[in-house]
């Protein structure tokens, strides 16, 4: 569909995106969903009830429903209780980036560790925790805090880089205790995919172990992994609802190619049943793998908010900014000052 001025319908990815959506928010250019569905009298209409109400907030800005998300993700990595257990890591209160080097304390005190890594990708603590202190709707952000700076300063002593080539194996590197913890989207999507990826782990004899992090480790972050909006400029813009309502339905939501969480409440479970199912199946491993199920299912359940991952922020500043301070080419205030400049210009343009 092609009218007005550009396309009717936007379709948004965290993986492929980069464009500033904030700034398309900010000028009205997507259509406000609220008008469309309070006007619905269809038998079809939107309940929203049947969504994941914290995920759906995601799109509201100044009471304005700007985009529906179709799927999220939940911040998480995976570690192994081999790991914990041989360097002393207690994960049993949840996690949180401020804490970060005290629960480390074991693994770094011992200098024989200090050509081992503690995460893929390298920067995944700080990124995540700079994104958290940035609100993308209050336009809100501090990073000159003595809070920020412990914080900061916490997730850098544990910050510990290795050589990495294409025939890096980074489970070979987890066995071997090479590497602490593994970010990867198999495992912050639906929990069926989770699942069966954590039982790749073992193949290398290890024992997989889920972790959701935030600044705060009694409540955790998602953040969108998809989301549909309309052109405000659409002259078919009921057309473009539509569709929005055909991708947001029980079947459509099970047939998505890709590995997030759907948000369709209904979906969600059934993904869920797949879990169990195909845990049922293992007999080796059930009772690790249900204990694995039932950590994440109870991750998902403490997300309290859910955000629109900014890539063209990540892209343009975060990630310029902190790799000039990892590579020594800034010191710690002259990459505050740079990051805190940039991040204000970015919320004024």
């Amino acid at each position: 569909m092609m009218a007005g001025k550009g396309p009717d319908l936007i379709y948004y990815n965290y993986n492929t995106n980069n464009q500033n959506i904030k700034k398309y928010i900010d000028n009205d250019m997507f259509a406000d969903l609220n008008e469309l569905t309070k006007n619905d009298l269809s038998e079809d209409k939107l309940i929203m009830s049947e969504y994941n109400k914290t995920v759906v907030k995601s799109g509201v800005y100044d009471n304005k429903q700007y985009f529906m998300p179709l799927t999220y993700l939940v911040n998480s990595f995976v570690t192994t209780q081999e790991n914990c257990i041989n360097y002393k890591i207690d994960m049993s209160d949840g996690f949180s980036f401020y804490t970060l080097d005290k629960r480390l304390s074991v693994f770094l005190i011992d200098d024989k560790n200090k050509s081992k890594c503690t995460s893929l990708p390298y920067t995944l603590f700080f990124e995540k925790f700079i994104e958290e202190e940035v609100d993308n709707k209050g336009e809100k952000f501090n990073f000159e805090t003595r809070e920020f700076e412990n914080t900061f300063s916490s997730i850098e002593k544990s910050y510990i880089t290795c050589e990495v080539d294409e025939n890096y194996d980074a489970f070979q590197e987890m066995a071997d205790g090479n590497l602490l913890f593994l970010g990867s989207g198999y495992f912050s999507g639906n929990p069926y995919v989770t699942v069966t990826e954590a039982d790749g782990f073992f193949e290398y004899n290890m024992t997989p172990k889920i972790l959701s992090f935030s600044s705060d480790s009694n409540f955790f972050d998602s953040y969108v992994g998809s989301f549909l909006a309309i052109n405000s400029n659409s002259n078919k813009k009921q057309s473009a609802y539509e569709f929005i309502k055909f991708s947001l339905n029980y079947k459509q939501q099970m047939v998505l190619e890709t590995n997030d969480i759907p948000v369709n409440n209904a979906a969600f479970e059934k993904y869920v049943e797949k879990a169990e199912k195909y845990i049922e199946s293992n007999d080796e491993h059930q009772d690790v793998l249900a204990a694995f199920l039932e950590s994440y299912l109870d991750n998902i359940e403490k997300v309290s908010k859910c955000k629109l991952n900014n890539y063209y922020y990540y892209e343009n500043i975060l990630a310029p900014a902190l790799s000039d301070y990892l590579n020594k080419t800034k010191d710690y205030d002259d990459f505050i000052s740079s990051l805190t400049n940039k991040t204000r210009l970015y919320f004024d343009e």
